[in-house]
């Protein structure tokens, strides 16, 4: 199967999975095959699509694998879930501990038989306590993760904490690209004691986790999509044109064919299309290191923010490189992202 044809595949599977349309005869074709559906796998979808494909469709290996992929996300779901209620009393007693990116979208956009797939539990800690939650991971088992401070394991699960929600605790100048919004949080529906972010926040963070990461992975391009379709996203531009999060999230699915042109707000056709072409290239290098931070510095209100965003996500502070690489290897994240850049700006420019 050729890269191209695959990549419409998924972004097709994509389309169906947000709007709901049946799946059309190549796709269904190509979930009969054995690679496309492990790529599925690695990128997120393939727990979403056993409800959506009959066994008049596709052959009974390719719906007992679907099927299973359904099941162990549930099943991974659940443990998640028991493990943070049966952790509530104590994590949450010394401070709001907020659900992020899977297990709250999962609340909130993925109903069941639907079951999204989800790696790391993302929890926010908005009030300071992760030297507290920390203690109480270590007591309930939890490890540290090699040299991270914040990642925490535990018999297959995966515990990440956030001190702060865009991630400037790690790299100091994201405070430029965080929105001024005030910290609005529900309480969560599915484990009692903690939060969930509420709407525009929960959009916003979705959306900018994307970006963070090139939208490397098609389980965040049909978040966002979702996010877009049901509304979230339209909503927030009405609030706020300047929001550049979500402008340039709409540029991206409109470049990827699944908004039509028609559907832009103004905002997001005219104006920045310079800084554009250059997010574009960013985004379409997805999973190779440092890209995603390259289209997030073109996100800043000025060209020499842009310049020192760059700057300080090619140089993060020492506590960063030393958790990433160890102690001896603090200049290869600035050579990789430097090398990067380069190859980027050229092909922006072309």
């Amino acid at each position: 199967m050729k890269q191209h044809t695959t990549r419409a595949l998924i972004l097709d599977l994509v389309k169906s999975l947000a709007s709901g349309a049946p799946l059309h005869a190549d796709l269904r074709n190509a979930l009969d095959t054995a690679s496309f559906r492990h790529l599925l796998t690695d990128n997120g979808l393939a727990s979403l699509v056993y409800p959506r494909v009959s066994a008049s469709e596709v052959k009974d290996e390719t719906r007992d694998f679907f099927r299973r992929s359904n099941e162990d996300a549930l099943v991974h779901k659940d443990i998640a879930l028991d493990a943070l209620r049966q952790m509530g009393p104590d994590l949450c007693g010394s401070g709001r501990v907020v659900l992020l990116q899977g297990l709250a979208l999962a609340e909130s956009l993925y109903a069941e038989p639907a079951c999204r797939q989800m790696g790391d539990i993302d929890l926010y800690l908005p009030d300071g306590n992760a030297e507290e939650v920390r203690s109480c991971l270590r007591a309930h088992g939890f490890e540290k993760f090699q040299n991270y401070r914040n990642v925490w394991y535990r018999k297959g699960l995966c515990i990440d904490l956030h001190e702060s929600l865009w991630g400037e605790d790690r790299i100091p100048r994201r405070r430029w690209l965080a929105p001024e919004r005030e910290l609005t949080l529900a309480e969560s529906r599915q484990v009692p004691g903690y939060r969930v972010l509420g709407s525009e926040l929960m959009t916003l963070e979705c959306l900018f986790h994307g970006l963070k990461h090139g939208f490397g992975r098609a389980i965040w391009i049909l978040d966002a999509l979702i996010l877009w379709r049901r509304g979230f996203i339209h909503e927030l531009l009405v609030r706020d044109m300047r929001s550049r999060i979500a402008v340039a999230t709409v540029r991206y699915l409109s470049e990827q064919g699944l908004i039509d042109q028609g559907e832009l707000p103004r905002k997001a056709v005219r104006g920045g299309a310079g800084w554009w072409r250059v997010e574009r290239a960013a985004l379409a290098h997805g999973r190779r290191e440092g890209a995603g931070e390259i289209a997030l510095a073109f996100l800043c209100p000025s060209v020499g923010k842009s310049i020192a965003y760059l700057w300080c996500s090619a140089f993060p502070p020492r506590r960063v490189l030393r958790e990433m690489y160890g102690d001896d290897h603090d200049v290869v994240l600035p050579v990789i992202r430097i090398w990067v850049l380069l190859k980027l700006l050229l092909k922006a420019l072309r």
